[in-house]
């Protein structure tokens, strides 16, 4: 999405953004898929000024090896990806950040996947998923050597999920006592939930709502809840008022 081009001229996603944010002034707008190279402190600045453009960036690291990037054609500096994560939390610490990781790409040894262990744990998402590298026909990909076992392919990915949800855990202890804004999403057998700006549907988790709420609350609408507890993938709390 950050290689989006306004066709006839040199506008890009930030210009985007802000014509959106002004059309549709009551809508929430997250940035899903943003390559690590294209996101810099100016799509950050325009994110941080408006109400409806949400503190949520999700960008697909997918390692942090420079030489496993390199062999998946991903030129980015992984030093200067984590240095930008690691300023961000402090310059705008409301901000979502979910990535994707991938192992098990060929050529990955212990010492690639040692650091990108490292990299999680030490960033701190809000959310991240773990694939499994699967060659597809036709790619570039499927014809390298050095091809990675798939029994060490599955145990590097499951050691890696324990490692993002001991640190989507520890990310999300910083909403707890706080006061957020949700939109009420679906109501389950076991009650209502919401999600925050932080949350995006399908990919993230929600806020369970601990308290039954009244029977003319509908869907879309926005409550102030009160988060009383997190674990790795869901918020729960209760509703203070109306947002």
């Amino acid at each position: 999405v950050t290689l989006y081009r306004d066709p006839g001229s040199p506008a890009g996603l930030e210009e985007l953004l802000l014509r959106l944010s002004s059309e549709f002034p009551d809508t929430w707008i997250r940035i899903l898929y943003a390559h690590p190279e294209g996101v810099d402190w100016s799509l950050v600045d325009v994110l941080r000024s408006r109400d409806n453009l949400c503190g949520y960036l999700d960008i697909p690291l997918q390692h942090a090896s420079a030489d496993i990037l390199r062999a998946m054609g991903r030129p980015e500096d992984p030093r200067r990806v984590r240095d930008f994560l690691t300023q961000l939390r402090r310059r705008f610490p409301d901000v979502a950040v979910r990535s994707t990781f991938m192992v098990g790409f060929p050529g990955e040894t212990d010492e690639h996947f040692e650091e990108l262990v490292h990299l999680v744990s030490e960033l701190q998402l809000d959310d991240s998923a773990v694939f499994v590298f699967s060659p597809e026909e036709g790619t570039p990909a499927a014809d390298l050597e050095d091809a990675v076992s798939p029994s060490v392919a599955s145990e590097r990915a499951n050691r890696l999920r324990t490692v993002v949800e001991e640190a989507s855990f520890g990310a999300k202890q910083r909403f707890v006592g706080e006061t957020l804004e949700a939109v009420v999403d679906v109501r389950t057998d076991d009650g209502w939930l919401a999600r925050h700006r932080g949350q995006a549907p399908d990919v993230d988790g929600a806020i369970f709502i601990d308290d039954p709420l009244p029977g003319e609350v509908r869907v879309g609408e926005r409550l102030s809840i009160h988060i009383d507890g997190a674990d790795s993938t869901d918020l729960w709390g209760h509703v203070v008022d109306g947002a």
